[in-house]
């Protein structure tokens, strides 16, 4: 048989890097990290193991010498809202230090919606939650079990479609989100990526969390020097997205509805 030795510079090998090249998944904007809002959120206890990772897929990993790793969307949402759900409401203090009441976990509504995916129009994760004060937070995520996530960086895709705040306030009383994770085994570790402020209504933004990274996480749960706590991403078991009213106790808020789509890492 004819063997063919093709060029490194012919036009066929070329169309293939180009084709590979393509293939990658894109990068969204880095956010602001501004833990004020929100500050180290609700750790929200463990609660019971169960339900599915909803994974498509498996990370596959770039070539090495700074090349980016490739990413696989774990959570499209295409379909159904993949077993997540809330995990977990806290609240901060008010200006006498007395705790905000927290959002009652059976009042937050999580559906899976069509027609309002990023991008392609497809589904995504819909969530009303009625936020009633500032400094309130809410999870919404899914247990994992115990999965590796060892120097992954996580991506999510948000929207606030309406509320949390009023169309005067939006542009400077920062509600947000950002990515969580509870790691470690049965300890379940709670740290939380780069805090994005909203800005403005029904635009998508990326949230992102650099598991290799921690100098960039917004909070680590460390513990105390008496029962010091060792974050361990080889051991996650919870995974999700945290929105926040504002920080400012001035602010008059409403319930907010947020959308959730393509979860990569």
């Amino acid at each position: 048989m004819t063997r063919l030795h093709l060029s490194p510079t012919s036009p066929a090998v070329l169309a293939l890097i180009v084709a590979s090249l393509s293939a990658l998944p894109a990068c969204g904007s880095k956010g602001g990290d501004d833990d004020s809002a929100g500050g180290m959120g609700g750790t929200g206890g463990s609660g019971a193991m169960g339900g599915s990772s909803g994974s498509s897929g498996s990370s596959a990993s770039g070539g090495g010498g700074g090349m980016m790793m490739a990413r696989s969307v774990v959570f499209p949402f295409d379909s159904d809202e993949q077993s997540w759900s809330v995990q977990y409401t806290s609240s901060g203090k008010d200006a006498a230090l007395k705790d905000i009441p927290a959002i009652d976990t059976t009042a937050v509504t999580v559906q899976w919606t069509t027609g309002k995916g990023d991008g392609d129009m497809a589904g995504a994760l819909e969530a009303k939650i009625p936020y009633a004060s500032p400094r309130q937070y809410v999870g919404l995520g899914i247990h994992l079990s115990f999965e590796d996530l060892t120097d992954k960086l996580i991506t999510a895709r948000v929207k606030l479609e309406s509320g949390i705040v009023s169309d005067a306030d939006i542009a400077s009383k920062t509600p947000g989100a950002k990515i969580y994770v509870k790691a470690s085994g049965d300890e379940y570790v709670y740290a939380a990526g780069v805090y994005q402020s909203f800005t403005s209504f029904g635009n998508w933004t990326t949230l992102k969390m650099d598991l290799k990274d921690p100098t960039s996480w917004s909070y680590v749960d460390k513990g105390t020097t008496d029962a010091p706590k060792t974050f361990d991403p080889s051991m996650v078991g919870e995974l999700g997205v945290q929105f926040d009213s504002p920080d400012d106790l001035t602010t008059a808020v409403i319930e907010g509805s947020v959308l959730i789509d393509n979860v990569t890492y």
